[in-house]
Order: C-alpha cells, then structure tokens, then sequence
C-alpha cells in the first residue's frame, strides 16, 4: 500500500514539473533539476551559429559572384584576341608586300601635310598679291616728271631679254610649268616672281607720283580726276588678274615636311628625301594623285589579292581622291566665270564711258 502511494506521488509530481525543468538522470534513478540559463545560453549559441552561417554564405555567392565575372571577362577577351589573331593572319595571306595598308598610312600622312599647305596658304599668297601690287603700281613711287612709259620699256628690255646667256630663260616654263621652288633661296623665289609680274603685266597702268595723286584728291581739274579714277580702276582690274597666277605661283613653294611621305614616296616614285626637305602643294597634289598608275606594284598588288577588302579599301581612298580634285576644278572654274564676269562688265564700263 505505501508502495502504491509513494508510486502515484512521484508519477503526479513529474507531470507537475515547471516547463524548461530538465530531467537528470531519470532512466538511472537521477533528480530532475531545472535549468534556465542552460536554455538561454543554447538559444544564443543556435542563433550566434546561424549568423556567421549566413555571414560565410554570402561571402561564398560574392566570391562565386567575381569569379564568374572574371571568367566571362577573360573569355570576352580572349574571343577578341582570337578574332584579331584571325584577321591579321587573313590579311597576311591577302595582302602583299606592297600591301594597301602601307598606302592608307601614307595617304593619311599625305592629308597632315595638306593641313600644312593649308595653314601656310593665306600668308604666302598675301606676300605674293602685295608683290603684284607693288609692281601695278611703280610708277607711283617714281619721281615727277620722269617718264612712265620709258621705264616700264627699259624693265622689259633687260629683264626679258638679258644680254648674259646664262641669264636666259623659257617664257612658258615660267609661266606654265608648275616646277617647285624653295623659299629658302630667296633669290631664286624672287626672281621667279619678277619674271612672273613683267611677263604678266610687262606695262603697267601709268600715273602720277603719291605727291601727285595727293594733289589731285584736294584740288585737281575734272579731267585729272577722271584720268586718275579711270587708272586707279586699272591698275585694281590688273590687281585682280595677277592674283589668280599668284594662287598657282603659291603651289609651287616648297614649304610642307616630306618626312610623313617617306613610304608612299620612297616605294612608289623612288624618289628618297633627306632630313628637312620639303614637298610643294603641286608636288604634293601631283603625287596622291599620280603614284597609282605609275607603280607597276599597284597593279600587281591588286592582281595578286585574295580578299574584296583590299579593292574595296583602294577604291575608298581614290573616291577620297577624286573629290578632292573635284573640288580643286570647282575652284578654278568659279576663277574663269568671275574672270568672265568682270571681262564683260569691264567692256560696258569703256562702252559707257566713251560718248563721254
């Protein structure tokens, strides 16, 4: 019976234990002990553990992260590295010795040296125009009283017919031919200008000297003043004409850096430049234009080619070409149309002017 007793109070004294209590030792006979700080300290290790596993993974998606970048990176560069392997050993095979590359480098450097032409022109041409000008208007700075006539007459003889032989010269090379003159040699630049002005305007218009001129401005008769407007006109219309051979005369100074036209020139012509020699525009023109058809590799070149893209290459740089020149003859034609303008405008003025 206190068997019984004892057996229902220990059953009934289990089912009343506190919740969190833990049993020590109950299969073994043991005292069960409640433990609440045991409880809190597993709960903050669980969690403490499940942080740094969440802290570790996400360290592992960035690394996993950068290293697929790293590898499409790579892969994406080594895709180009093969696809211009690929097109360098492509135009080995296509291009030869003489290949088209070597041409657009040196027709590249052909179009700095025309920025070069291009920036010089505008002071070249304003020396040469203030030449001209210079000339037309002699006989201004001549003395009162000495003959106009006479001395444009004695220039003429003597420059243009020199006595010494080695002083002699071809009018129409001066005049026509486009040969290269360095502004280094300022006697020879000077010379060919001289012959230039007297064989284009041998007399220049006559009229009184500056003291004169001044004279007539403040007080001249009516015919004086017409005779001094109508040579002023004159000399201004010979202004206009001998600038036009001003422009071609500016072509032919040599003042562009040859050293950027080695290759194209060197292979092409065989002709060689030194350190510091200089190209002309005309020669400049002359050989972007020309080194084509008088270079027997060109064709061979273009014979011996295995890919469109060599033609196709070749045929961009001529079009390039060919609208320059284009350009070029759009310039001079618009020079003989307002020559034109200005030959018939000056024959009404005479016309009007004579029943005066």
């Amino acid at each position: 019976m206190q068997f019984k007793v004892f057996k229902l109070a220990a059953v009934i004294g289990f089912a009343l234990m506190p919740h969190g209590a833990m049993a020590i030792g109950i299969n073994s006979g043991g005292i069960p002990v409640h433990c609440q700080n045991c409880q809190e300290a597993t709960q903050s290790a669980a969690v403490s553990i499940n942080e740094q596993i969440k802290a570790q993974t996400k360290a592992i998606e960035f690394m996993l992260d950068y290293h697929l970048r790293a590898q499409q990176l790579a892969g994406g560069d080594r895709e180009a590295a093969v696809a211009n392997m690929d097109a360098a050993m492509r135009e080995e095979r296509a291009f030869g010795a003489n290949s088209l590359p070597n041409d657009a480098c040196s027709v590249y450097a052909g179009t700095g040296a025309r920025s070069q032409a291009k920036a010089s022109q505008k002071p070249i041409r304003e020396d040469l125009a203030k030449s001209s000008k210079e000339h037309t208007r002699q006989s201004r700075h001549l003395p009162t009283g000495e003959p106009r006539n006479r001395y444009s007459a004695t220039q003429v003889i003597e420059e243009l017919d020199p006595k010494d032989p080695a002083s002699s010269f071809l009018a129409g090379q001066v005049m026509f031919e486009n040969t290269p003159i360095d502004p280094a040699n300022a006697e020879e630049l000077a010379k060919a200008k001289r012959l230039q002005n007297l064989l284009a305007v041998p007399f220049p218009v006559s009229t009184p000297s500056e003291k004169e001129v001044e004279r007539i401005r403040e007080g001249g008769t009516t015919t004086e003043i017409e005779q001094l407007a109508a040579s002023i006109a004159l000399q201004r219309r010979q202004e206009m004409a001998t600038y036009i051979l001003d422009t071609f005369f500016e072509e032919r100074v040599q003042r562009i850096d040859a050293a950027g036209m080695d290759e194209l020139v060197g292979k092409r012509t065989g002709k060689t430049f030194k350190p510091g020699d200089k190209l002309s525009p005309g020669e400049l023109q002359e050989l972007l234009s020309t080194y084509r058809v008088n270079n027997p590799d060109w064709y061979e070149s273009l014979a011996e080619a295995e890919d469109a893209i060599v033609l196709q290459r070749d045929q961009s740089m001529m079009m390039a070409e060919i609208l320059n020149s284009l350009w070029d003859m759009r310039q001079l034609m618009a020079m003989q149309l307002r020559l034109a303008a200005l030959d018939s405008a000056r024959g009404v003025s005479q016309a009007g002017l004579m029943p005066r």
